[in-house]
């Protein structure tokens, strides 16, 4: 499931760089801070 999810979430990303680069940037920014929470409560388990 989180792979996969993963991927469709990169294939987004690819598709909207090339409209808006802005807006991608935020993105990037956002599934960092995924990233960085599920970090988070896997270390704290």
């Amino acid at each position: 499931f989180c792979r996969g999810n993963h991927q469709k979430e990169k294939d987004r990303l690819m598709q909207t760089q090339k409209q808006k680069p802005m807006q991608t940037m935020k993105q990037k920014l956002k599934l960092w801070q995924v990233k960085l929470k599920i970090w988070q409560v896997k270390l704290k388990q």
